[in-house]
């Protein structure tokens, strides 16, 4: 009973401790309604929101408004205060902030001067106080001070220059300047009554009084200089008389504006995505469905790869192949060396080029780098050209003054799991750096054949061994103004990882380098990116019938590309903000898959037009034209209507066309494989005269934004054709002949070609996050998909009919955190070719059945106070023990739970 009562005690407190689960979200929540309140003129209550949306998540300009909102407060101290903290960021108006931060000094100072001089006419010295506003006058003039020392002298008695100031005060038109009259008038009305002294005619000398004192005068001025030395210890004795005194001055106003500067809307809270359209925008704005998920996302899910990250996306198929390789794919069609959803680093294609496909352990970042994912939902040729087929995943990496200093992360887990990482940033005036390296390593989660057979050889020193690689990035960035920056970077990843192939290809033994060299420039109205990716790779089949051929191959792979984009806007019936771009791809590969060398030319030409008729209709309209040194000119049309119900609502229909080319494999290919029947091989052949795949889409969507969650819903069509697939493998006669390259005879032929079915997806999503306390975030999402064959109406069962999720996270200001997600995904029925001896040609393609199946991932996670050590424990696939492991495709391991535990050290 006492274990019981000690985890009640310990979830009573945890539920009780404040939550601070997606410290964005929390944070956007606290600064909009900050930023209203301030909007509202409820300054102080708008400081505490803002203040503690900064406590939860800091940014610079959080601190920049509640500044200006100290300012117009008249609190010129705690302003000063935060806009000193401001400038430790080194933002880029610094001289502008540094102009400011004077103005306010002066002001300050201004400030105790006219408050020294008020407290001198309220005890009644009159000349001291009024000589001090004087001053404050002359440095700064203001009408306030006028009205100030008027009162003063009236008060005084000097009432010719009491007028003199009431009516300079008048003549700036003050406010209050009626009230001022019936002191004007007063003042004049007392003069005007004052008797005027009648001049005495002087008599005449007398000679004999000339030389006698005047005693009647000197009397008089020693009586009237005792008046004044009375007047003056009485008068630090009694009480003042009561003056009515305006504003002193804009230092101490609340309600007159400082000139600080605009307010500062952006906090880096809001959701803002720039993938769906290039350039920045709402979720609610964008012509596809987006999804977005953030760095907290990342750190809490308990994911250790992207793909397992990327099944929180509605719609999204993920599909492990082994403990290295995963295949993803947006809204179905999902295979081995996926090639349907283009994939981005800060947009930049990361994909293998020559493949079509993504090594998702081959980028040269980690997931502590990312800043968010955009994942659009949907078709993206238009501005994306090839590969933008189904969907577009676009890796945001975080800014270098996002990750001041220095953090180091190890980790160890089960199978042999190793993680290390580092990563360091500064800025030191315009320029910034960061800088990330890392290793990780892990064994595979099966082994396709024992490696004692004498039948099969081995080609690797480790047949466990399913991923070791290590890597390597920098980048340096310039600051030439405010939203403009020059990059240049540069990555590395080098070391050994599975490659599951195509046909009756397996499990590949990728071993090499990738790199990759960046630069350019990015502006708010214009940018240009050039990259440069080189892949120097050696793979050869894990496993291989002892004495054929082990087909090891060479890769060596180049891709250099430039795209300059316009981004200009103007007013016309409305606003439109356009988007005009271009691109130049060369490409070069070396392959000994291939039937030879190749070098391709690629260009492009885009253009999009986010055109706001009003507040609530907008209307987008894109384009893009690309140039196939194969197959000629190819154009993708989008067109996109929006209509928000309220600020926070969207409606959504979007219609468009896409296509995927061939890859360089698809058209190139010229490969005898050897077969696990002794003598037989088979041959793979590709086609250059291949036509595109093409996508025709029409989709409708609502979305809903609001402070304590969000609802979105999709429904979609896509009409599907010209797919580019593999033959059957086609029995061939003996006479083909013997292949020498494999030793044995070509059994089978499988060719490259478009499928002359046409496939039509109808589908839909909907999904729903909630934040019911402060930072606990609850989610689900469904998607239903019917793909099926337009003529024979038969369904398309490679791609599951549903896949739902549920996930949580949050972090407690006790120190602890957690996550937790749930991936169920429907049946599905694989084609795939099978090596059968028993068969004449030794190779049947029968249907192959995946089960439902189910993945969890989560993480439970340490914060020592302070924030600079976080210890963690991660857990993948954590229902798959024994029996109950499953598998995502057909060929690929059974997967199995896997658990890390790691340590992370901020300096």
């Amino acid at each position: 009973m006492l274990y019981r009562k000690i985890l009640l005690v310990a979830l009573l407190v945890l539920l009780g401790a404040p939550a601070l689960a997606d410290t964005r979200t929390d944070a956007r929540r606290y600064f909009t309604r900050g930023m209203q309140l301030i909007s509202d003129g409820r300054y102080r209550e708008g400081i505490e929101a803002l203040r503690k949306a900064y406590e939860i998540r800091p940014h610079a300009n959080v601190l920049y408004n509640v500044g200006r909102a100290q300012a117009a407060l008249g609190e010129l101290g705690p302003a000063l205060e935060s806009f000193r903290s401001y400038l430790e960021s080194d933002p880029p108006d610094a001289e502008s902030i540094r102009t400011v931060i004077a103005d306010l000094e002066t002001r300050q100072r201004l400030r105790a001067l006219v408050d020294e001089g008020m407290a001198a006419i309220r005890a009644g010295r009159h000349a001291r106080g009024i000589s001090l506003l004087e001053a404050a006058y002359t440095e700064r003039p203001h009408p306030n001070l006028l009205f100030n020392m008027a009162r003063a002298l009236d008060d005084a008695g000097e009432w010719e220059a009491a007028l003199e100031k009431y009516r300079t005060y008048k003549s700036a038109r003050p406010a209050d300047g009626a009230l001022v009259d019936p002191k004007i008038a007063a003042l004049e009305a007392r003069l005007s009554a004052k008797p005027k002294p009648i001049e005495p005619v002087a008599p005449r000398p007398n000679p004999k009084e000339a030389l006698r004192p005047n005693f009647d005068d000197e009397a008089k001025r020693l009586a009237a200089k005792v008046l004044e030395l009375v007047e003056a210890k009485m008068s630090a004795i009694r009480p003042p008389a009561p003056t009515v005194v305006a504003p002193v001055a804009a230092t101490s106003s609340a309600g007159e504006s400082l000139e600080v500067g605009p307010v500062r809307d952006e906090a880096g809270y809001e959701e803002v995505v720039v993938t769906a359209s290039r350039r920045a925008q709402s979720p609610l704005d964008a012509p596809n469905a987006v999804t977005l998920l953030t760095d907290e996302d990342i750190r809490l899910s308990g994911a250790r790869s992207i793909p397992d990250l990327l099944r929180r996306v509605p719609g999204m198929d993920v599909m492990q192949m082994s403990a290295s390789d995963w295949n993803v794919s947006v809204r179905g069609f999902n295979r081995r060396l996926a090639n349907k959803t283009l994939v981005l680093v800060d947009g930049r294609t990361v994909y293998q080029d020559f493949l079509g496909a993504m090594l998702w352990n081959g980028l040269s970042i980690s997931l502590s780098d990312i800043d968010r994912i955009e994942v659009v939902r949907g078709p993206g040729s238009a501005i994306y050209g090839a590969y933008a087929y189904t969907g577009i995943v676009n890796i945001i990496t975080k800014r270098p003054e996002e990750l001041a200093g220095t953090r180091v992360l190890a980790g160890i887990g089960s199978h042999n799991s190793l993680e290390v990482e580092g990563q360091h940033a500064a800025r030191m005036g315009k320029v910034s750096v960061r800088a990330s390296g890392g290793y990780v390593r892990g064994d595979k989660y099966a082994l396709e054949f024992d490696p004692a057979r004498v039948d099969y050889t081995t080609n690797v020193d480790d047949p466990a061994l399913s991923l070791s690689r290590a890597r390597l990035d920098v980048t340096a960035e310039y600051s030439v103004a405010e939203g403009a920056r020059l990059f240049l970077g540069g990555g590395i990843n080098d070391g050994f990882q599975e490659l599951y192939g195509v046909s009756a290809i397996r499990n590949q033994a990728a071993t090499g380098l990738s790199s990759n060299l960046r630069l350019g420039y990015e502006g708010e109205a214009f940018s240009i990116l050039t990259f440069w990716d080189r892949g120097r790779f050696e793979s050869t089949p894990q496993f291989y019938r002892t004495g054929l051929d082990d087909l090891g191959s060479e890769v060596r792979a180049d891709l250099l590309s430039v795209e300059p984009v316009l981004r200009p806007s103007f007013e016309l019936l409305g606003r439109h903000q356009l988007v005009v771009g271009a691109e130049y791809r060369h490409k070069r590969i070396d392959w000994d898959y291939l039937d030879g060398p190749h070098r391709e030319n690629f260009f492009a030409l885009f253009a999009q037009d986010a055109w706001s008729v009003s507040e609530k209709w907008s209307i987008l309209a894109s384009g893009r034209l690309d140039a196939h040194p194969l197959i000629g000119l190819l154009g993708s049309p989008r067109a996109a209507f929006i209509y928000k119900l309220t600020k926070g609502q969207a409606l959504r229909l979007s219609a468009g066309s896409a296509f995927r080319q061939p890859t360089q494999a698809e058209s190139y290919l010229d490969l005898s494989a050897s077969s696990p029947i002794a003598g037989v091989a088979v041959t793979l052949v590709g086609k250059e005269d291949l036509e595109p795949e093409r996508i025709v889409t029409v989709e409708a969507g609502y979305l809903a934004q609001t402070d304590v969650g969000e609802v979105e819903a999709v429904v979609y069509g896509n009409r599907v054709a010209d797919l580019i697939t593999r033959t059957p493998l086609i029995p061939t006669p003996i006479g083909l002949g013997f292949d020498p390259t494999v030793g044995a005879y070509v059994g089978a032929q499988s060719f490259y070609q478009n499928d002359a079915r046409v496939f039509l997806a109808l589908g839909g999503e909907i999904s729903a996050t909630v934040y019911p306390v402060d930072g606990l975030d609850l989610g689900a999402s469904y998607a239903l998909q019917y793909i099926f064959d337009e003529e024979t109406k038969l369904r398309f069962t490679d791609s599951p009919m549903h896949k739902a999720t549920l996930w949580g996270q949050f972090r407690s200001a006790l120190g602890i955190d957690a996550g937790f997600s749930v991936h169920v995904v429907s049946d599905q029925e694989w084609i795939e070719p099978q090596f059968d001896s028993d068969e004449p040609s030794g190779f049947r393609s029968d249907p192959l059945p995946i089960p439902a199946s189910l993945v969890v991932m989560g993480r439970v996670g340490y914060r020592v106070p302070g924030d600079r050590v976080e210890l963690s424990v991660s857990g993948t696939n954590l229902t798959d023990f024994g029996a109950s492991r499953h598998r995502e495709h057909p060929f690929g391991n059974p997967l199995e739970a896997r658990v890390l535990g790691s340590v992370a050290l901020r300096l």
